[in-house]
C-alpha cells in the first residue's frame, strides 16, 4: 500500500528532506523540553509528607516577599501551636572540608535534628533518628563522601572544617539532586550555625542580634491542619516575642506549601533553597509548540503545493474502485508514517543533544526516561495526532480530485497558494516576533551588565567563599599575593560592592535606621576605585559614609556623623574609629538596586574576611591560575571557578535567569528562521514550477528576466510585509510587559527593525535563487511541454 509513497519520496528528495528535517528537529525539542518540564515539576515528589510541609516566609512593606525567617520563630511556633507535628530550621554556609589531605570546597547545611523526620530523604548509612543529635555529627552526601574518602567507609571517620573544627561522620545520605534544596555536600547539627554567623542562632535572637531571613524554617503540619491563609494570626503571634517586628518594614509572615516552593516566585535570601523558572518553562513550551507548528505547516504547504504530482495516482485509484474515504485515509497514513520516521530521527538527535540542552538549562536531562514504556506510548500517541493533523488538509484536497479534472488539466489551477499564503504569513509573524524579542532581551541584558555602578569592576577577581581558618594564614596569603607580578592590588574585607556588604538595621530613640556596612583593610577602596569627596586618601581607623547615610544620621538619629560609632556600635567596627568624611556615590549589587545608606570602616587588617578582592594585570586566566596556586600553597585548598569569579561575571550571574531565557529564545528564533527558510525555498520552487507556462508566455511577449524576477520576489515579499506589521505590534506588546520589570532600560525599538530586516533578507535569499533560474530559463522549454 505504501510502495507508491516511497517511490514518490525518492523522486522528491527536497520535499522529503525538508519535511523530515523540520519534523525531526521540532520533535527533538518536544522531547527535550517535555523532559525538562517533567523534571522541573517533579521536584521533591519523592518526599512522602510534602503535602503537609509548609515553608515560612516574610513580606516587607507588603511588596517584597521571600522564603526564610529567623530560626527562633520555628522554635516558638512549635511550642505554641499543637497542630505543628514537627519543625525544622536550616541555614546554609560555604566552607572547606578535609579528612587529612587537601581541603575541598563544600556546601554545608546546618539543620535541626528533625531534618530526616520532616524530609524523608533516603539515608544510605546511619540512623535517621539520631544521626544529627550530637553537636559534632556530620552527614555527608554520597558523592561528597566519595570525593573525600574514595572507596573507604566514611562512617565514624573524622572530617575537619577550617583547620580546627572536627566532626564525626554519622551518616551517608543520597545526593539531594531532585529537591528544592541548593547543592549540598554536608549536613550538621544546627548548633554549628554559630561558627559562621551568630545572628542566625537563637542565643543571638534573644540578645537582639537578628538575621531576619538567615534560615529556612519548615513546618510539618498534622493531618488536616494548615497555616495557609492565616498570615495575620502568625504575624500577630510573632510580634509578641520579636521586638519591633512590624515597626521595621511592616513585616508579615506567611507559609507556602513545600510542593509549590520550587516554582514559586519567592526570593531566597539565605541560599538554603533554590528556585525554578516557571516563566522559562512556559516560554519553552510555547516556543516548542510553535516550532512544531512550523514543521506541520511546512508539511501541509509542500504536500498541497505538489498535490498535482500525485493527482494522477489518486484519480487512477478512484477509477479502480477506491473511495474518497480510502484515498483520504491513505494520505493520513502516509503523513503518520513520515512522522514516525521523523520521531526515530528525533530520538537519536535528543540523545546526542541532551547534554548541550541540559547545559543551557542548568540541569542534567535524564534521557533514559525517553525510553520508558509510558514515554514511548505517549510518543506514539503524539505521532498519531501530529500525523493525522498534518494529513487532514492534503487528504481533503487530494481525495476530492475527480478523474475528469486530471484529463482536462484543471486540477493544478485549484491548488493555488491560498492556504499556503496564510501559513507563510503566520510563520513570518512568529519568526519576526521571536527574533525581535530575543534581540531586545539580549540588548537589555547587555545594557544592565555594562551599566556604570560607580566602582571598578574590570579585572577584579573575588574569592567569595572565604572561611579559611587562622588569621595568620590569611595574612601570609595576602603578602604572597602582593608579591606576584600579575597582582596590582589585593584587599581582604567583610563585604564588597558586588555582594552589598551586610545590613545593619537598628532602632535609635525609637526610630529605625538601616545601613549597609563594609569592614575593610586599607587597600579596599583602591581595588574598587572608590574615592572620597574631598579627594584625600582614606586612612586607617577612619570610617566613611555616603550622602544617604549622612542624611539618616542627621535627620533620623539626630546626631553628628562623628558620634555614630560611640552612640551605636556596628558589628565588627571599632567604636574608637574616627569619622573621615563622605565618599563618592557607588551602587551595590547591580544597577537595579536603589541607592542605600552605606558605611565603610577601614581597619589595619581584616582577620576573618568574607571575601578577598584581587585586582589583576595581564591575561585574566593566567592570573587566575597564579592566584589558585598561591591559595593552595597557603591553605592546602583547591580554588575552583565556583570559589573565585571575576567581577564582571558576578554581575552577569545576577541576571542569570534573564540571560538564560534570552539565549533560549534566540535559539528557537534561529530554528524558526531555518525551518521557515527551508519551507520558503521549497514553496518558491513548487510555486514557480506551477507557473512555468505563465512565465514563459510573459517572456515571449517581451518581459525581461529582471522583470520576471522582480515580480516573483514581490509576490513573496508582500506576505513578509504583512507579517512584519503584525509581528512588530506583537513584539511591542510583549516587550513592553517584559521591560517593565527593569528600572534601567535600553532603547529597544530599533531591534524590531533589525529583526524585520533579517527576515526580509532571509526571505529574499530563499526566493532569489529560484527566481533567477526562472527568469533566465528559455521559454521554449516550458511551452514545448504544454
Amino acid at each position: 500500500m505504501m510502495k507508491s509513497y516511497f517511490v514518490f519520496l525518492s523522486r522528491n528528495k527536497g520535499y522529503t528532506l525538508i519535511n523530515v528535517f523540520g519534523l525531526s528537529v521540532s520533535l527533538m525539542f518536544v522531547m527535550l523540553i517535555g523532559l525538562y518540564t517533567w523534571q522541573e515539576k517533579s521536584i521533591d515528589k519523592q518526599v512522602a509528607n510534602a503535602d503537609r510541609i509548609e515553608a515560612l516566609g516574610m513580606s516587607f512593606d507588603g511588596t517584597d516577599a521571600c522564603e526564610g525567617i529567623h530560626h527562633y520563630v520555628g522554635t516558638q511556633l512549635r511550642k505554641h501551636y499543637p497542630e505543628i507535628e514537627s519543625a525544622c530550621g536550616v541555614c546554609h554556609n560555604g566552607t572547606w572540608v578535609s579528612c587529612g589531605g587537601d581541603y575541598l570546597s563544600a556546601s554545608l547545611l546546618s539543620a535541626d535534628t528533625t531534618f530526616f523526620h520532616v524530609f524523608e530523604y533516603k539515608l544510605l548509612k546511619g540512623d535517621r533518628n539520631s544521626c544529627l543529635t550530637a553537636d559534632n555529627s556530620a552527614v555527608l552526601t554520597e558523592s561528597f563522601a566519595r570525593k573525600l574518602f574514595g572507596s573507604a567507609d566514611p562512617m565514624g571517620q573524622t572530617v575537619t572544617i577550617d583547620d580546627n573544627i572536627r566532626f564525626r561522620v554519622t551518616g551517608i545520605m543520597q545526593d539531594l539532586d531532585n529537591t528544592v534544596f541548593c547543592h549540598t555536600d554536608m549536613l550538621t547539627n544546627f548548633s554549628q550555625a554559630k561558627l559562621f554567623n551568630m545572628a542566625n542562632t537563637d542565643e543571638s535572637f534573644v540578645k537582639g542580634g537578628i538575621n531576619y531571613t538567615g534560615s529556612s524554617v519548615f513546618l510539618l503540619m498534622r493531618p488536616g491542619h494548615s497555616f495557609i491563609g492565616r498570615s495575620h494570626e502568625l504575624t500577630k503571634f510573632i510580634s509578641t516575642f520579636w521586638p519591633h517586628f512590624q515597626e521595621s518594614w511592616k513585616c508579615e509572615v506567611f507559609t507556602t506549601p513545600f510542593s509549590h516552593l520550587y516554582l514559586s516566585k519567592l526570593d531566597t535570601n539565605n541560599d538554603v533553597t533554590r528556585r525554578g523558572n516557571p516563566t522559562l518553562i512556559n516560554i519553552l513550551m510555547v516556543a516548542t509548540l510553535l516550532i512544531l507548528l512550523f514543521a506541520v505547516t511546512n508539511y501541509i504547504n509542500l504536500t498541497v503545493a505538489i498535490s498535482g504530482r500525485r493527482a494522477r495516482e489518486m484519480a487512477t485509484r478512484q477509477l479502480f474502485g477506491a473511495t474518497r474515504r480510502r484515498v483520504f485515509a491513505k494520505l493520513v497514513a502516509e503523513s503518520t508514517l513520515l512522522c514516525l520516521v521523523a520521531w526515530m530521527v528525533a530520538l537519536l538527535l535528543a540523545v546526542v543533544f541532551a547534554p548541550v540542552m541540559g547545559h543551557q538549562l542548568d540541569t542534567t536531562l535524564q534521557v533514559s526516561r525517553l525510553f520508558s514504556p509510558a514515554c514511548i506510548g505517549l510518543s506514539l500517541l503524539l505521532i498519531v495526532v501530529i500525523g493525522t493533523l498534518s494529513g487532514i488538509i492534503p487528504g481533503l484536497i487530494t481525495s476530492r480530485v475527480k478523474p475528469i479534472e486530471i484529463i482536462k488539466g484543471t486540477f493544478v489551477h485549484q491548488t493555488k497558494m491560498v492556504l499556503s499564503r496564510v501559513f507563510i504569513v503566520f510563520q513570518n509573524i512568529i519568526t519576526i516576533t521571536m527574533l525581535g524579542c530575543a534581540l531586545i532581551m539580549l540588548a537589555q541584558l547587555r545594557h544592565l551588565v555594562n551599566a556604570p555602578l560607580g566602582f571598578n569592576k574590570d579585572n577584579i577577581l573575588v574569592i567569595s567563599t572565604f572561611n579559611s581558618g587562622h588569621p595568620d594564614a590569611i595574612h601570609t596569603f595576602m603578602d604572597l599575593l602582593r608579591r606576584e607580578s600579575c597582582v596590582a592590588a589585593a584587599s581582604a574585607s567583610m563585604g564588597t560592592p558586588l555582594d552589598g556588604g551586610n545590613n545593619n538595621t537598628f532602632f535609635f530613640n525609637g526610630k529605625e535606621v538601616s545601613m549597609q556596612f563594609f569592614i575593610t583593610d586599607p587597600y579596599f577602596m583602591n581595588v574598587y576605585g572608590l574615592t572620597l569627596k574631598d579627594g584625600c586618601k582614606p586612612q586607617v581607623h577612619h570610617f566613611y559614609i555616603n550622602h544617604e547615610a549622612e542624611a539618616e544620621i542627621k535627620n533620623i538619629m539626630g546626631i553628628r556623623p562623628q558620634e555614630l560609632l560611640r552612640k551605636n556600635p556596628f558589628y565588627y567596627a571599632d567604636s574608637l574609629d574616627t569619622y573621615g568624611g563622605r565618599m563618592n556615590e557607588f551602587l551595590i549589587d547591580n544597577i537595579q538596586r536603589e541607592q542605600h545608606p552605606m558605611f565603610i570602616d577601614i581597619q589595619p587588617h581584616v582577620d576573618y574576611p568574607w571575601a578577598i578582592s584581587i585586582k589583576v594585570k595581564g591575561d585574566p586566566q593566567t592570573a587566575f591560575n597564579t592566584v589558585a596556586d598561591v591559595f593552595h600553597t597557603s591553605f592546602h585548598k583547591q580554588m575552583t571557578d565556583d570559589d573565585a569569579k571575576f567581577a564582571d561575571r558576578i554581575i552577569q550571574d545576577k541576571f542569570h535567569q534573564e540571560q538564560q531565557t534570552s539565549h533560549l529564545v534566540a535559539l528557537f528564533a534561529f530554528m524558526a528562521i531555518l525551518i521557515s527558510l527551508l519551507g520558503l525555498v521549497a514553496m518558491a520552487t513548487y510555486y514557480i514550477g506551477q507557473r512555468a507556462k505563465e512565465i514563459a508566455i510573459r517572456k515571449v511577449f517581451g518581459s525581461t528576466g529582471a522583470q520576471v524576477r522582480r515580480r516573483l520576489i514581490r509576490t513573496f515579499m508582500q506576505y513578509v510585509v504583512i507579517a512584519f506589521v503584525i509581528g512588530s505590534l506583537l513584539t511591542v506588546w510583549l516587550m513592553q510587559h517584559w521591560m517593565s520589570q527593569f528600572s534601567y532600560r535600553a532603547v529597544w525599538w530599533p531591534w524590531i527593525l533589525v529583526a524585520g530586516a533579517v527576515v526580509f533578507a532571509v526571505s529574499i535569499l530563499a526566493v532569489f535563487v529560484q527566481s533567477w533560474k526562472a527568469g533566465n530559463e528559455n521559454p521554449v522549454n516550458n511551452i514545448k511541454q504544454e
